[in-house]
């Protein structure tokens, strides 16, 4: 059978597929297939072997535990450049790096597009994998649906602050490096992974597995998944948090300056790119979001801000003379001595002038002494 080939990825293509989720926003299959049929991220399956890894539970939209001899984390990314300058960073700290507080690779490697050998068009697509030691859930998915029933949630106040120790500990590291992480927020801080038995049952669970199909009938385009499987939580156990995704990470040059664009907007934006579009201090933009991850923590999931105001620096006032008063609405629930300790830290890594912004190397100290 000659295969399907689309000439280009229409928008919107999950307006011609049936539901292929449960509906949620936590399995985003029906919008991710302009990726697939772009060719900007791979079709793999679930059991398929992929350069001696097995792919065992989907953890998310590009992300699976694999196993081999030490269950390994595979996570597939499209051949980029941002994906070549992650590979690089990747390398750079497997080298350099010998925190237990920041997450590094174990392995790297590239696979061919599913159609390689079947089609001309994809002879040379190809995507870059990379693989991790496996980490538990990240901050952001325990405050899902989502988050596995038998972990131990909402996070106690002591273990709160002991993540909050550990990702400052791995941010100082890469800075000492010379590294700018660009890009921390919850869902980029591991929790460690759960029990070797925990993650034995999770992998006994079948799959919940739905067919990719076309609303009119006609055939699946082959450069499509055949089917998708719903990602799964994989909890979290004791051992420390890590820092991780290195996605929007660079080495920072003496006297570089750096645009809005090269920070992620993972969370709310540096004031500093409102009144200029460079920054040459960019250390003091990962304090600036180290600040809102802080909150995070200490709040189970509350946002200091909101993520995209429509005035950033009236929001900005607003949030910051509620948190001086102790009248924002999460953190004053939070024990007294953590609120007195935590306020004027997160306070001073938001400073609207970067200069005269709390540092990640002097945040050691402070987050160490309580």
């Amino acid at each position: 059978m000659k295969p399907v080939i689309p000439k280009k990825p229409p928008v919107s293509l999950f307006r011609q597929y049936k539901q292929i989720t449960d509906g949620t926003q936590y399995w985003r299959d029906n919008y991710l297939l302009e990726q697939w049929a772009g060719s900007k991220r791979p079709v793999v399956y679930y059991a398929q072997d992929l350069n001696g890894y097995r792919l065992s539970k989907r953890l998310g939209d590009w992300c699976w535990l694999a196993r081999d001899t030490s269950n390994k984390f595979f996570l597939g990314q499209s051949g980029n450049g941002q994906v070549k300058r992650e590979l690089d960073i990747n390398r750079f700290l497997r080298e350099r790096c010998q925190s237990r507080h920041v997450c590094t690779i174990k392995d790297s490697f590239s696979i061919q597009h599913h159609m390689a050998k079947s089609h001309p068009k994809y002879r040379d697509v190809s995507f870059d994998v990379i693989a991790y030691p496996p980490t538990g859930t990240d901050l952001q998915m325990i405050h899902t649906p989502l988050a596995r029933g038998n972990s131990p949630l909402p996070l106690s106040p002591k273990r709160q602050v002991q993540c909050i120790k550990e990702v400052v500990r791995g941010v100082a590291e890469l800075h000492s490096l010379g590294i700018v992480h660009a890009d921390i927020h919850p869902g980029n801080v591991a929790l460690p992974p759960p029990s070797d038995e925990d993650i034995k049952a999770l992998l006994d669970e079948p799959p919940v597995e739905h067919k990719v199909e076309r609303l009119d009938g006609a055939p699946t385009p082959n450069c499509l998944p055949r089917s998708v499987v719903k990602p799964q939580d994989l909890g979290f156990g004791e051992g420390p948090c890590k820092i991780m995704d290195f996605g929007f990470s660079f080495q920072h040059s003496e006297g570089a300056i750096y645009k809005a664009e090269d920070f992620s907007k993972g969370a709310t934006k540096a004031i500093e790119f409102e009144t200029s579009e460079t920054t040459a201090q960019p250390f003091k933009v990962d304090s600036w979001y180290i600040g809102q991850l802080i909150y995070y923590i200490l709040t189970n999931g509350g946002n200091l801000m909101d993520p995209r105001p429509s005035n950033l620096p009236s929001h900005f006032r607003d949030c910051m003379t509620e948190l001086e008063k102790g009248t924002d609405d999460f953190l004053a629930n939070s024990p007294m001595d953590v609120q007195q300790h935590f306020r004027p830290i997160i306070r001073q890594l938001m400073d609207e002038d970067p200069a005269e912004r709390l540092s990640v190397e002097d945040l050691v100290a402070r987050t160490e002494s309580f």
